[in-house]
């Protein structure tokens, strides 16, 4: 069963619809604005580990802010890749490790690669590739190698099984920067679209899917611990990794800009006559 049986009996509703979303070939971007524990990573690599055993002959890739980053969140992990590959007897595989390259039976490859060294990603031919803390990763290895490969045509054979190229964009806000100016384009806030509230967007851009979860709205979380984690977290690290607000680098300071400025109105006389 792929993807397998775990992951099917654990699945949410939002990556059911990024799934439902991804079937319909209507999209050929997807950019996810995902709390913290929501399973990005994971529905990545069950749909990157599916797309390899159904597509013959192509190469599927996953790219973490680094290279140590994608061994430890992906391949190192047993409840990720490992967890998400499907039984030999239904389709063979083999793991080099030192590359971390999946190759298939059916001649398909998946690499897990970092961006801090993007000259190695290039000459990927890739037909799908998942950009995971897409805040954290160098916008170049986006905008000057694979979104070329994406402009190119596939082979005709899969052509004719209505294969096409694709990217993913998974990540949790960190300011405002790339991720989320690109995730604005997504939703056509320009053109009448609106930030979803929690799940797809209503609106987006010609061939992109836009979905956003707030923590406290999305069920993923208890509320117990979405009560523990607002006591035990900084207020601002809250919102932006539970909530996913775009908190400014400014506003993660004790004392911000407008803090001072708020001081130089007071009264100061009137407060030291008190």
């Amino acid at each position: 069963m792929i993807p397998n049986e775990s992951f099917v009996k654990g699945v949410h509703k939002y990556q059911v619809e990024a799934f439902k979303a991804f079937d319909s070939g209507a999209y050929r971007f997807f950019s996810l604005e995902w709390h913290r524990r929501a399973r990005k990573t994971t529905l990545a690599i069950n749909l990157l580990v599916r797309e390899c055993c159904k597509i013959p002959n192509s190469k599927y890739v996953y790219i973490a802010p680094t290279q140590v980053q994608a061994r430890n969140i992906v391949w190192d992990d047993p409840n990720m890749l490992r967890a998400a590959m499907p039984d030999k007897s239904e389709m063979g595989w083999d793991m080099n490790e030192q590359k971390m390259l999946v190759k298939f039976a059916n001649g398909s490859m998946l690499k897990i690669g970092g961006s801090d060294n993007p000259d190695s990603l290039r000459g990927i031919d890739a037909i799908g590739t998942v950009f995971d803390e897409w805040a954290l990763i160098k916008e170049e290895t986006y905008t000057e190698i694979f979104r070329p490969i994406i402009a190119g045509p596939v082979r005709d054979e899969l052509a004719e099984m209505g294969v096409f190229r694709w990217a993913i964009f998974l990540y949790t806000p960190k300011g405002i920067n790339h991720a989320t100016i690109q995730f604005d384009k997504a939703c056509a806030l320009d053109d009448g679209g609106a930030l979803p509230d929690n799940g797809q967007a209503e609106k987006t851009a010609e061939g992109w899917f836009a979905s956003r979860l707030d923590g406290e709205k999305s069920g993923i979380m208890t509320k117990a611990e979405l009560d523990l984690a607002r006591e035990e977290m900084p207020p601002t690290y809250y919102d932006q990794e539970i909530r996913c607000s775009r908190i400014t680098e400014e506003e993660r300071t004790l004392i911000t800009t407008a803090m001072l400025e708020k001081l130089k109105t007071l009264d100061w006389k009137a407060m030291r006559a008190m």
